[in-house]
């Protein structure tokens, strides 16, 4: 198959690796196939110790993604909808477990299983231009899932409206409620991407990874359990080079 054909594109530049849902003609909308491609590729990117960085993005400039592709996928969601759900928690779980961080970068749409995926994220980068919603509501479907993610993100009763009410939220109020990092504008995304690389790609590897085991615990655990597993998780990073060398370089600064 053409890459230009492929529901995912994955192209590495040094130790940062790209996938680009790749629908750009129906705004990026995400069909089952989609979202087994986007798996299986996260999933064979796991252990590859020489990525630092996986970036996901929309193709074409005008749309992250406008969420599962209904059209498409009709059937399956008047027949079968706990096949969606757990397609989508099964991708979404892969990427809040990847040891890599991942960025998310938006562009106009990011509805509905799309805003769910983006949530498993490490970081979100959007332009001024990016639009959000979980629209389930409106088509008769409760949100699920990766949707859980909205209360720690955004509060209870934020959560709540944008289940409840499926209304749209623009770049700023978005980053107003916590939703995104940083929005800047269209023409300066991808500059500002560029640097948040270099700043992410300074740290060390293996203390980012060991950070990101910690923060899922925090999420997928109680509190007590997760604290006792930071202090376990953190020697791992014990006494390593990077680490040596990080402090002496620290110590000599001061």
């Amino acid at each position: 198959m053409k890459e230009e054909n492929k529901p995912i594109i994955i192209h590495r530049r040094d130790a940062v690796v790209t996938i680009t849902l790749n629908r750009p003609e129906v705004q990026n909308a995400m069909s089952v196939e989609m979202w087994n491609e986007l798996h299986q590729g996260v999933k064979d990117l796991k252990d590859d110790d020489s990525m630092k960085v996986l970036i996901l993005r929309g193709a074409g400039g005008r749309s992250f993604s406008s969420g599962m592709d209904i059209r498409k996928e009709y059937e399956t969601f008047t027949s079968d909808i706990a096949k969606i759900g757990n397609i989508i928690h099964g991708c979404s779980r892969e990427m809040m477990t990847i040891p890599q961080v991942v960025v998310c970068v938006v562009e106009g749409y990011c509805f509905g299983g799309a805003l769910e995926l983006m949530l498993a994220c490490d970081f979100v980068l959007a332009n001024d231009l990016a639009v959000f919603s979980m629209p389930e509501m409106k088509v008769g479907i409760p949100c699920m899932v990766e949707a859980a993610l909205l209360v720690p993100t955004v509060g209870l009763l934020k959560a709540k409206e944008m289940c409840y009410l499926g209304r749209t939220y623009d770049a700023v109020e978005a980053e107003r409620m916590g939703l995104v990092n940083e929005v800047v504008k269209a023409g300066e995304l991808e500059p500002r991407l560029s640097q948040f690389i270099t700043e992410i790609t300074s740290m060390d590897v293996k203390a980012l990874s060991v950070q990101k085991e910690i923060i899922y615990k925090w999420l997928t655990t109680d509190l007590e359990t997760a604290m006792q597993y930071s202090i376990l998780a953190m020697k791992q990073c014990e006494g390593s080079e990077a680490q040596r060398t990080m402090m002496k370089a620290a110590l000599r600064k001061k």
